[in-house]
């Protein structure tokens, strides 16, 4: 588990770390949950309303869970960061990565933040 999001578990009951991979190789270790990263998000929330998605990877990754989660889970678009499609660099050390095949996690692919609103 990389190590900030794993403090930020251990110290808030409100925070919880769930690292997918949609296609790990072999190289990687990984016993880890396997699925596309905005199907897992459907997998674990059916009603995303009261929520907030921040996003950032590949545009096409940014662009299916923009659509998904509002057209079908009844996120307000308002709420879905970046709005549109965008060639979104994440920083190193945040969330869960995408394999690149060569045992090295990618951070292009991935899906930040899901975040309850009050």
């Amino acid at each position: 588990m990389p190590e900030l999001p794993g403090n930020w578990q251990q110290a808030s009951r409100n925070f919880t770390l769930i690292p997918v991979l949609s296609d790990p190789a072999p190289a990687d270790d990984w016993f880890g949950r396997t699925r596309l990263v905005h199907q897992a998000v459907l997998d674990d929330f059916a009603d995303l309303y009261g929520y907030q998605v921040y996003a950032c990877g590949r545009p096409a990754m940014i662009d299916i869970a923009r659509k998904t989660f509002t057209a079908t889970c009844g996120l307000p678009p308002e709420e879905f960061s970046p709005p549109t499609a965008s060639p979104t660099r994440c920083t190193r050390g945040q969330g869960a990565r995408h394999s690149s095949g060569d045992g090295r996690l990618d951070s292009d692919s991935r899906l930040d933040c899901l975040r309850r609103l009050r």
